[in-house]
């Protein structure tokens, strides 16, 4: 008989062990990112360095933790030659930059998207992992399978190797470091990474009123009873029997912490011939208490198999802070992949931390999912949870997300009651398309603490809103992604005519926000504001309209190209109160609500300012 396992009682931890909580400090992080990387944005710098500085600046890591490095791709090193090129341009400087911090003195390295995360289809963070054992030449630069120290075979049974410290190094006495990525589709999806965490870490709470979610498991051979479980694990992954076994023991991790569970135990044998299984979202699976498995509503945590090139659009809705590991043999394979790899699908469309594979690793070599959710529901930060997982270091896995997010760590239970701030709301004209207009939403905190929201528009021709963009909609589906910036385009508007608009936000526990009545106008077709009519620096900034006004104004202006623009209020002391917009604009013409929410009565003055020129107009707040 299995020893049983002694479940570390997840109150107990939060409120009676404060010493058990890993060392998250942030002058322990690294942060690489690729110097020379596209600018998309168009503001004079590497996205990959935005990104790099973001991070650094939600987690106030030192500025001395930084690193740039200059590759020669962003993808993959393929070639024996090109894998020379790796540890020329990553390793080395990686080396470099830990030696003059001190060996000892950095657990986690973050590698930012638009760093290489290939090198001849093997993980490009798992060997950065063993940093100081990858060779010099093409021999003995791949590790292999190198047996990770780290790696926990038994989580809850008698001791387990615990918080990462620079104890656990390789068998050459080379140091160990805990590397993640933050990556996604797009640079927003990975900057997203980062602001989801932040919400989960300070809301998450397993209690009625709190922010919670939903823990879902997907296995398919047994349908194991409750003491199955608890005597018999663990089994270990050396046949698709024991790894389902082992792999049901998160449904009793997630619930030993409090959380609900659904766990999708379709028997191999009740499906088709020409299928392995049925998964969460496919037509013929169920939940092991009967009903249907088409729908993954509120999910938080989740642990399975065997979503091999598929992503289930529409079955998944997760929530802020949601972690997540499909055992498959293209888990993360293709980060653009949205439909046909699960890891891919889930970063897109919400998941905060993920672990996966960029091809076959074996069924030893995957991630191993119970164990991941037990550390992070255990009060482990995702690295520790991804590493204690992952029985391989230069194997096949990325693990994507903050290295320090950490939801069940030791905190007082917080209520998100505040709601969102008020959006700021900027409406551009499509200059070649008089019908359309594109709706650009975003809200900042302004240190008030973490938010994200999903996003809804009505428009119409007054204020009854006869159209509607709701929670989610992406054309005729629905995707529930929470961001700090939302993009809606309306389409088979009137042109020539005035419209109304009302932007609501709903942050992830449902409190409501809406920025008011906004209105923009279309432009008659075949008609274009003409360049004649701007300045001779190629901007127009118009009189607000109304002014003076209570409580909502809209200002619109214009630019004959692309630019780096801001536009600001500032009071007639020459304070600035706010700014509305900041960033790289399209040429075209550019429409902006503005709710003088706070401000009091009095005369204000707008700012439009590019690298060419600025413009100013009054405006004035009647009470």
């Amino acid at each position: 008989m299995k020893q049983s396992l002694l479940f570390l009682s997840i109150l107990s931890a939060l409120f009676l062990s404060p010493f058990l909580y890993a060392d998250e400090d942030p002058s322990r992080v690294l942060v690489v990112y690729r110097d020379n990387h596209m600018d998309l944005d168009h503001n004079g710098m590497s996205d990959s360095k935005e990104l790099a500085l973001y991070y650094q600046a939600k987690r106030a890591i030192p500025a001395s933790n930084l690193l740039g490095v200059t590759t020669t791709t962003f993808l993959a090193y393929h070639s024996n030659a090109q894998c020379q090129l790796f540890f020329q341009e990553i390793v080395l400087p990686l080396r470099q930059k830990i030696d003059a911090l001190g060996r000892n003195n950095i657990d986690y390295i973050v590698l930012c998207k638009g760093v290489p995360w290939n090198v001849k289809d093997y993980s490009i963070s798992t060997h950065l992992a063993a940093l100081y054992s990858i060779g010099s030449d093409t021999l003995t630069m791949r590790l292999g399978l190198l047996p990770n120290p780290f790696h926990e075979t038994s989580p809850g049974i008698a001791a387990d190797k615990g918080y990462f410290d620079h104890t656990y190094h390789l068998f050459t006495e080379d140091p160990m470091y805990l590397v993640t990525e933050l990556d996604g589709v797009t640079f927003q999806n990975a900057r997203e990474l980062i602001d989801r965490a932040l919400y989960a870490e300070k809301y998450v709470y397993p209690a009625d009123g709190y922010y919670t979610g939903i823990g879902y498991v997907d296995t398919r051979m047994a349908n194991y009873s409750d003491d199955t479980l608890r005597t018999n694990y663990p089994l270990g992954y050396g046949s698709y029997y024991t790894a389902d076994l082992d792999m049901a023991m998160s449904r009793l991790f997630i619930t030993d912490a409090d959380f609900e569970c659904r766990w999708e135990n379709t028997l191999d044998s009740d499906a088709p011939e020409n299928e392995k299984g049925w998964e969460i979202g496919d037509t013929g699976a169920y939940y092991s208490n009967g009903s249907r498995a088409d729908k993954a509503p509120n999910a938080l945590w989740y642990g399975g198999w065997y979503n091999y090139t598929k992503y289930n659009l529409n079955a998944w809705r997760w929530i802020p802070g949601a972690v997540a590991c499909d055992l498959n043999s293209n888990s993360m394979e293709n980060i653009t992949n949205i439909s046909g790899c699960f890891g891919a699908g889930a970063l897109y469309l919400g998941v905060t931390a993920l672990c996966g594979v960029i091809n076959e690793p074996g069924l030893s070599g995957h991630t191993q999912p119970e164990k991941l959710l037990y550390y992070i529901l255990n009060g482990y930060n995702f690295a520790e949870a991804a590493y204690h997982a992952l029985p391989y270091l230069g194997w096949k896995t990325r693990n994507i997300g903050d290295p320090l997010y950490n939801p069940m760590k030791l905190k007082t239970p917080t209520k998100d009651d505040v709601p969102p701030p008020i959006p700021t709301v900027t409406c551009s004209l499509a200059n070649t398309q008089p019908a359309q207009v594109n709706i650009h939403v975003t809200f900042a905190t302004n240190g008030r603490g973490p938010d994200l929201a999903l996003c809804k528009v009505e428009y119409g021709l007054s204020e009854n809103y006869d159209s509607l963009v709701d929670f989610g909609q992406i054309g005729n589906n629905r995707y529930f992604i929470y961001h700090m910036t939302h993009d809606v385009t309306l389409q088979n508007l009137l042109p020539d005519t005035l419209y109304h608009i009302n932007v609501t936000l709903k942050d992830p526990v449902e409190n409501l926000t809406e920025s008011g009545d906004l209105t923009f106008s279309t432009y008659a077709v075949g008609i274009k504001k003409a360049i004649s009519a701007w300045n001779q620096k190629g901007l127009c900034l118009d009189d607000p309209i109304p002014n003076p006004f209570n409580p909502a104004t809209q200002l619109s202006f214009s630019l004959a190209k692309t630019a780096k623009t801001e536009l600001s209020i500032f009071n007639a002391q020459g304070k600035k109160m706010i700014t509305l917009v900041s960033g790289v604009m399209e040429a075209g013409c550019h429409s902006v609500a503005v709710r003088a929410t706070g401000f009091p009565s009095g005369l204000y003055f707008c700012s439009l300012r590019t690298n060419d020129a600025v413009l100013t107009k009054k405006m004035v707040i009647v009470r």
